[in-house]
């Protein structure tokens, strides 16, 4: 991951990226995680907890709102829609209850950069027009399995009205025999003017190396949240890998 290079970035002019300041920032919900943040930018970021399910993000947003950053994966799961399902009166677009009483978005898989293209961008509502897909299966192929799971990874470049964009995301598709189950298993997004896509670079790349969980709080979690947090943990570890070395 490490050796991960961008078939698709924004191209920043070649201009060096201006010099930001950073803070140590603690998650405000739970103390559960902390990174370096920009010094004066408007910061946000959690734990989201769905029933056993540990999600978390960042955003950081400029001073002048023209830089937004989101790095993580708080978007839950996703349930493929099923011949039972649809049995039972369910089919995409409705929601799965679950025993445990979790809800679950009933949805086709959309792997790796079809999530962004076809479902996240169009979702804000914003007036996105996505300029280029690209798949990235030597992404996917790095990323260990446990047999009955395997990834999707993809990056995207789009255009805000004047501000052009840049995302790359990891899917998840998760085989449980009769069913299946899908989740964003890491999202990054940065959106900038062009001529400060080199600080928002900068940034992203900042936020995502220095995350790290706090081992307090992992060690008071039951132990299916401890295992959830190493999830956290190694996930971000891998994103740090994969936009390090000039990723932006």
């Amino acid at each position: 991951l490490g050796s991960f290079v961008p078939e698709g970035a924004p191209d920043s002019g070649g201009a060096a990226a201006p010099s930001v300041s950073f803070t140590a920032w603690t998650d405000p919900s739970e103390g559960a995680f902390s990174a370096d943040m920009p010094t004066g930018w408007t910061i946000d970021g959690k734990v989201v907890r769905r029933s056993l399910l540990i999600q978390s993000y960042m955003t950081a947003a400029s001073p002048d709102g023209a830089i937004r950053i989101y790095l993580g994966d708080a978007f839950g799961y996703y349930v493929e829609p099923t011949s039972t399902l649809a049995y039972a009166g369910l089919g995409e677009g409705d929601t799965y209850t679950a025993s445990d009483g979790s809800t679950w978005p009933i949805m086709r898989y959309h792997p790796g950069a079809s999530f962004l293209a076809d479902v996240l961008l169009p979702s804000t509502g914003q007036n996105i027009v996505v300029t280029k897909t690209t798949n990235r299966p030597d992404i996917a192929a790095a990323i260990p399995t446990i047999g009955i799971n395997h990834f999707a990874a993809g990056e995207v470049d789009y255009t805000v009205g004047d501000r052009v964009g840049h995302g790359m995301v990891v899917t998840e598709e998760v085989n449980m025999g009769i069913s299946a189950a899908w989740d964003p298993w890491r999202v990054i997004l940065v959106t900038a003017p062009p001529a400060q896509m080199a600080e928002a670079s900068a940034v992203v790349t900042r936020m995502a190396s220095s995350f790290k969980i706090d081992p307090q709080w992992a060690t008071s979690q039951a132990k299916a949240t401890a295992a959830q947090s190493k999830i956290m943990a190694d996930q971000n570890a891998a994103v740090s890998g994969i936009i390090s070395d000039g990723y932006w």
